[in-house]
């Protein structure tokens, strides 16, 4: 059995500002104040929550400011994904999951550093979300390798069957993937469809790198090398 867990933004979609928008908003009507921009690259929910509280107020925020933030940013993320023209599923993403939905002892699922309802909620705005069953998210831990922990627990439940008896791949456009995926003993592949590159990703660990999930740049031929017998088909 092999357990495949995806990355969400700039790994299968890009939400066009939506998450940006719906949480600036959020910020600002809780503190009267534009908060400031911080690198949000491969980083879950719940660290730019706090960057950027320290980065704009000058001080972390207590458990119940986090909670009301995030709550109201839930609230707004559905708003703006549909209000968004410039959504976009990446190249090759929806072909791709959808092969491997199809793929015989395949257990698709997610690691993100989404909370769990604006994950959900982007994936169906991309129209992916009934090909993903359990995943790992950024409302379960703030740190990348737990949550992608959590996922492989959740996707071992699902299927009923030992970690031991699956083996695990994590795709992802970060480097911030890659080190999770390791720590968790994970056949790991970068996708240089956001900021991070080849050499980047090799920095890092990968066991491979592609250009993005299209057939042409070689992630068929690595998920197939690493599959049953039968392949992906």
């Amino acid at each position: 059995m092999k357990m495949i867990l995806f990355d969400i933004d700039s790994t299968l979609l890009k939400d066009g500002g939506a998450s940006g928008i719906s949480f600036d908003r959020a910020f600002k009507e809780m503190f009267s104040v534009k908060p400031v921009s911080v690198d949000k690259h491969g980083m879950t929910d719940d660290m730019v929550v706090r960057e950027t509280a320290l980065a704009t107020i000058g001080r972390d925020l207590t458990s119940a400011e986090v909670s009301r933030l995030q709550a109201r940013y839930v609230e707004l993320v559905p708003e703006y994904l549909e209000k968004s023209h410039s959504f976009s599923v990446l190249k090759g993403a929806e072909a791709l999951c959808k092969k491997l939905s199809l793929a015989p002892n395949v257990l698709l699922g997610i690691q993100t550093g989404n909370l769990e309802p604006c994950a959900w909620a982007k994936l169906k705005r991309a129209r992916l979300d009934t090909v993903f069953k359990f995943g790992g998210f950024g409302s379960d831990s703030a740190n990348r390798t737990e949550l992608v922990k959590i996922a492989i627990e959740r996707g071992c439940a699902v299927a009923k069957i030992p970690i031991d008896k699956i083996n695990i791949i994590v795709i992802g456009d970060s480097t911030k993937d890659i080190l999770a995926g390791n720590n968790n003993g994970a056949f790991t592949i970068g996708v240089a469809t956001g900021k991070d590159s080849a050499g980047d990703f090799a920095f890092a660990g990968a066991s491979a790198n592609v250009a993005d999930l299209t057939e042409a740049s070689g992630i068929y031929d690595i998920l197939d090398g690493i599959m049953d017998r039968g392949g992906m088909t």
